[in-house]
């Protein structure tokens, strides 16, 4: 299942093919990922022509996110419906006033896309962005299971498509490949390496809030502010048009309305970083595919062709062919297919914070998956009895402007000089991105662990919230960095004191 920001579809493997299936409702083999709730829900075109509070789209670009996020912020401004914050998430609020998270809107999607396309089978492979984030996987894999499907595998949407390409065009050659995929609302570029039947993907970037999208919203502002009122879909059919040649919509130049968009540029950087974090030249690259229904505008693809310096493949069926690369990957994990291995890479480097909020790195990102990594670290304080592990993902050298994917706390037994204790933390990371993090004292052998769950990570923050809050109206002071734990300790004793 190829779960799309714009448009889903449903492949399935079966006598050495991978096709598409068709939705026995519309008769197309993509589905517009529209939801609207009603007594019978329905998805899709129905959904996508009747906008309105109750109709929900674009559902991806939520999930697994803080309604802080930037990219929550700017969805609210540009959805027709309510999206509210609870328990610093985002969710959509209907016209009854039930609240939904896009979780549970994934998940009712998912659920009707099944009956439209008619496949019997419980478990499936879903694909996600390459540049998706752990929280991101693992609210996509709540969606499954909301819609009665068990994930076997969440697979790297580029990926897929390097698959599907490999399947057309058989080839014993030695190559790197780049898989260039805009869709809608989200942007991956991968390279991949193929040596035989071997797949093993060296390199991954990309941006979960850049896509075609982007530019329907463009030429809408555009028209807008030149006196012509054009609704959503009517901007995305203008859209197509101008990339089919039309020269003039209603006295006003496409030209300018190109000028406008200038949103080309945004694809060069996650190209240049795969290409280094690859220790790769432009020029070393064999093929360019590129994937996604963005990439069938004229000037994408001469963009693209002018970074890399060779002119993309376009053979691939970019709206079908991430579904079919997933069908694949079903019959790979099934036994149908035996001559075929891929090597997936995790996007992010995980960590932990250090002494003055410093992320230090233990599993680097574009490690091939599974891997595992650990590191020795120590106390800061002469008789520290207890140690923070905060758990991160990302780039940037303080810990805060990464992602927190959680934390938990390894009690010290004795009582020790600052910098004696060695404290091993390891990180392991599965095929699917599900993290598992260990703190163990190597003098004790005392350990404490943890695997790394967004609904773990909300309850706790919500909980340090609360209790963080009790202490401001009690005027006692805190630090941001104590444990809930610590934070319990010292409630507990200003209580008895008052």
């Amino acid at each position: 299942i190829d779960l799309g920001t714009c448009n889903s579809c449903v492949a399935e493997y079966k006598n050495g093919i991978s096709s598409a299936l068709v939705n026995a409702v519309s008769k197309e083999f993509t589905t517009p990922s529209y939801i609207t709730f009603a007594e019978n829900n329905v998805i899709g075109l129905e959904a996508k022509q009747n906008l309105g509070t109750n109709t929900v789209s674009s559902f991806k670009r939520l999930i697994g996110r803080r309604f802080s996020d930037f990219e929550v912020q700017e969805q609210l401004k540009r959805v027709p419906y309510k999206i509210i914050e609870k328990d610093s998430l985002p969710f959509v609020q209907l016209q009854s006033g039930q609240l939904m998270s896009p979780t549970e809107i994934s998940g009712q999607f998912l659920k009707q896309l099944r009956e439209h396309t008619q496949f019997s089978t419980n478990q499936v492979v879903l694909t996600v962005p390459a540049y998706f984030t752990h929280q991101q996987k693992l609210e996509t894999e709540k969606a499954g299971a909301l819609a009665n499907l068990q994930i076997s595998r969440l697979l790297a949407e580029p990926t897929a498509a390097c698959l599907t390409y490999d399947s057309q065009n058989k080839s014993s050659l030695n190559e790197y490949i780049m898989v260039v995929d805009l869709g809608a609302g989200t942007y991956d570029v991968s390279v991949l390496e193929k040596q035989g039947d071997v797949y093993q993907v060296l390199s991954c970037a990309g941006n979960n809030f850049y896509g075609g999208d982007d530019y329907t919203r463009a030429v809408q502002l555009f028209l807008e502010q030149n006196g012509v009122q054009v609704s959503f879909q009517e901007a995305e059919k203008l859209k197509h048009e101008m990339s089919a040649g039309l020269k003039e919509f209603k006295q006003i130049s496409v030209q300018q309305i190109k000028n406008f968009i200038n949103l080309d540029e945004k694809l060069e950087k996650p190209i240049l970083q795969t290409l280094s974090d690859a220790n790769l030249q432009p020029l070393q690259i064999s093929k360019v595919l590129l994937v996604g229904g963005q990439t069938k505008q004229p000037s994408i693809q001469a963009k693209i062709q002018e970074i890399m310096k060779q002119k993309p493949l376009t053979t691939l069926n970019p709206d079908l062919c991430v579904a079919q690369g997933a069908a694949i990957q079903a019959g790979i994990m099934n036994g149908q297919i035996s001559s075929v291995l891929l090597l997936d890479a995790t996007p992010f480097s995980l960590g932990i914070e250090t002494m003055n909020g410093v992320f230090s790195p233990v599993l680097k990102r574009n490690v091939t998956l599974p891997a595992q990594a650990s590191q020795i670290f120590t106390t800061t304080e002469d008789n520290q009895q207890e140690v923070i592990i905060r758990v991160y993902q990302g780039e940037n050298q303080l810990a805060v402007r990464n992602t927190l994917l959680g934390e938990f706390i390894l009690s010290l037994d004795e009582k020790r000089p600052k910098g004696s204790p060695r404290i091993r933390v390891e990180f392991q990371i599965d095929q699917n991105g599900v993290v598992l993090v260990k703190a163990t004292d190597e003098k004790t052998g005392k350990e404490q662990k943890i695997q790394v769950k967004f609904g773990q990570q909300r309850e706790e923050k919500s909980e340090i919230q609360c209790l963080r809050e009790e202490l401001d109206q009690m005027k006692v002071k805190y630090s941001e960095k104590w444990s809930v734990e610590k934070l319990k300790a010292v409630l507990k004793k200003q209580r008895r004191r008052k």
